[in-house]
């Protein structure tokens, strides 16, 4: 097998508790960025404090930050992708912290804020080597959204916390150890695997083409994701459970066993013929033509991954993840900055679609699906019980049939429905050409299908069936003659 990208963990993969690379790892990733690879590291760190060890390793691609949540250039910093926890549900969590006097790091713009200067304190600063910024009262120092939160603590201790934290922030942040003393909250949407599945587009590497190595529960996801996952013999259960390979302890330096043994001495190239790959897609940007097969086989793909795909439909330019997975509908959010207690409506292809989604549908309803979808009608139709929070708080879900061939063909690709909205910054114009999308949101999309200029922001009209009568939210593409013409009790406003 040939292999494109490596991605390594740092602490417990890397490096032992001396914090220090052994030359005989740094030799390594030399042998293969010489053979032609790309190598980078995936750890919960900031980027200056990973600044050493990308300057030691001689990191040749982006690296993966903040357990996921951010991609950047290992030379300029800058971002790739970025993704921070929404205010309300961080300073939620400080307020949880605060009440329990659980010592937590908040994060922005690469540094870490305490409350006060402890032991807590200075156990980080020995492990991450970056000097913790103390503000007083964190609640009323954080304003605007974190890149992380960092709790530091015993391992009794926090293994405790992240079983209560995890049931009560369901649906809101993700929770996850990354060292034997931190817990750390990051978006829902951030994980390595996600971010390794991003930076993999990114430089034009196919998934089969990616080795991940990773010794903790953190990285579990990641080394599953890759085509070839590794796992130090001193890895977690959950991290080796997840790879293929199971390499000598960090101790050992088995990450130079691995790249060398495994990567580097691997078997002869497959035949790569037929496999899809949109060769349109490139660092500049992340167009693909939407009238090409391959181009909405790679979306669906993508969506699959738990990616963000925009395309056209029959209004304006929408953003979609696939509406089956919290995770992948929480960087919908991420991407446009939506408010969180927004839901997010849902396309479906056929009503079959609806099943795991809607608890039924009342007649009335029915009669206006029949008449008017596919088209410019919404419906808010009683939601099903499973469906998380993060699509719809409240006792329904909107639902629409696109009348547009490419959202109909990739949701009939990826074999559920899209949670969509428009893909534009929360507050700015809906985008009506692939061109604007990008302007707009650039690389935070995994790719644009490019459908030619839409119709423009014509919005559809919305009708809400968990009231009786049904009533009309919003008057658009059909008018509210046309609806009582089929259901006459209809409720205006």
């Amino acid at each position: 097998m040939t292999y494109r990208l490596i991605v390594a963990d740092l602490d417990g993969t890397l490096m032992g508790d001396d914090l220090v690379i052994p030359d005989e790892v740094v030799a390594a990733v030399q042998e293969a960025i010489a053979a032609g690879l790309y190598f980078t590291i995936a750890t919960g760190r900031t980027f200056a404090g990973a600044q050493p060890f990308i300057r030691r390793l001689g990191v040749n691609a982006p690296v993966i930050l903040y357990q996921g949540a951010e991609i950047r250039d290992p030379v300029s910093g800058e971002a790739i992708y970025q993704a921070c926890i929404p205010l309300e549900w961080a300073r939620e969590l400080l307020a949880v912290l605060k009440e329990a006097g659980v010592y937590a790091n908040v994060f922005l713009d690469d540094q870490p804020f305490a409350e006060a200067y402890s032991p807590q304190a200075q156990l980080y600063e020995q492990i991450d080597a970056v000097p913790v910024q103390i503000v007083g009262d964190l609640l009323a120092f954080l304003q605007r959204p974190p890149s992380k939160i960092m709790l530091v603590g015993e391992p009794a201790q926090l293994a405790e916390l992240a079983t209560s934290l995890q049931q009560r922030f369901a649906g809101k942040l993700r929770l996850t150890r990354s060292h034997r003393f931190f817990l750390e909250a990051v978006p829902l949407g951030a994980n390595k695997a996600r971010a390794l599945a991003r930076l993999a587009r990114h430089l034009g590497v196919l998934r089969h083409e990616t080795v991940a190595l990773g010794d903790n529960d953190n990285d579990a996801e990641m080394l599953a994701w890759a085509g070839l996952g590794i796992a130090m013999d001193n890895a977690s259960p959950a991290a080796k459970q997840a790879a293929d390979v199971i390499a000598p302890a960090v101790a050992h330096a088995g990450a130079a066993w691995a790249i060398r043994q495994l990567v580097l001495q691997g078997q002869p190239s497959p035949n790569l013929e037929g496999l899809r790959y949109c060769g349109t897609t490139t660092r500049e940007s992340p167009l693909c033509p939407a009238g090409d097969p391959e181009c909405i086989a790679l979306a669906a793909d993508i969506l699959r991954e738990g990616g963000v795909v925009a395309f056209p439909t029959d209004t304006v330019y929408g953003l979609a993840a696939d509406a089956r997975h919290p995770d992948a509908v929480a960087e919908l959010y991420i991407v446009k900055r939506r408010a969180p207690d927004k839901a997010i409506p849902i396309l479906i292809a056929d009503e079959a679609d609806l099943r795991d989604f809607v608890s039924r549908v009342p007649e009335p309803a029915r009669r206006l699906m029949e008449a008017f979808w596919p088209g410019g009608l919404t419906l808010i139709l009683p939601i099903a019980p499973r469906v998380p929070a993060i699509i719809s708080p409240g006792p329904g879900i909107a639902v629409r049939m696109p009348n547009h061939p490419v959202p109909l063909e990739l949701i009939r690709r990826l074999g559920a429905p899209l949670a969509t909205t428009s893909a534009n910054i929360s507050g700015a114009q809906s985008p009506s050409t692939a061109q604007e999308v990008f302007e707009q949101l650039g690389r935070r999309v995994d790719l644009i299908l490019d459908g030619g200029p839409t119709p423009g922001p014509i919005p559809s009209t919305i009708v809400d069936f968990t009231t009786t009568p049904p009533r009309l939210v919003r008057a658009g593409a059909l008018a509210a003659a046309e609806i009582r013409r089929l259901i006459p009790d209809l409720q205006i406003g």
